[in-house]
């Protein structure tokens, strides 16, 4: 059982790195699709930091719906990385149906923004888990904080909230499982 940092209505408890994933589940490396609307300075500091990323440019994508995108990424064995926010729909994209998105929550101008949101998410979360966001993972990365939406052990569709607390990263459900969210 994780152990609990704060006793208050919101129950923070400490992240560990194998919370999410099943017992013996082997870790595979972190592969991107940046979708269209990624800066090109993104990629750059990416790419120089040895993280494997391709853009929709490198595999003739460019023009095409977010379907297709989504599912060339599912694919593939990719993780989609966007700054558009119809990713997080489950309505347009399934939660069971698979796949794994990290959706940057921040402006489209905003490079800043988006490398500490990213770098966030990959330096507590997605470097350790690697690539296994196929069972359907979907991640909203804010420069301060970060929202997994997954399948409960249970499955039910739950939201967990991630972020630094006296160093260490905490979580806590920010949507219970069974309660609606968008």
């Amino acid at each position: 059982m994780p152990k609990k940092i704060d006793q208050s209505q919101d129950e923070w408890f400490e992240h560990t790195e194998d919370l999410w994933r099943q017992p013996k589940e082997l870790r595979s490396r972190l592969k991107l699709l940046a979708d269209e609307n990624v800066p090109q300075s993104l990629i750059v500091e990416l790419k120089s930091a040895r993280i494997s990323v391709k853009t929709a440019a490198e595999t003739n994508l460019c023009g095409l719906s977010d379907e297709k995108i989504f599912d060339y990424a599912k694919k593939t064995g990719m993780v989609l990385l966007s700054l558009d926010a119809d990713f997080w729909s489950d309505r347009r994209f399934p939660l069971q149906q698979g796949g794994g998105v990290i959706w940057l929550n921040v402006d489209d101008n905003d490079v800043q923004g988006a490398l500490r949101a990213f770098g966030l998410i990959y330096g507590t979360f997605a470097k350790s888990f690697g690539g296994n966001w196929s069972r359907g993972l979907k991640a909203r990365a804010c420069p301060d904080r970060f929202f997994l939406k997954m399948i409960s052990s249970a499955g039910c569709k739950v939201i967990y909230e991630l972020r630094l607390k006296r160093r260490c990263l905490v979580a806590r459900e920010a949507i219970p499982s069974g309660q609606s969210f968008p």
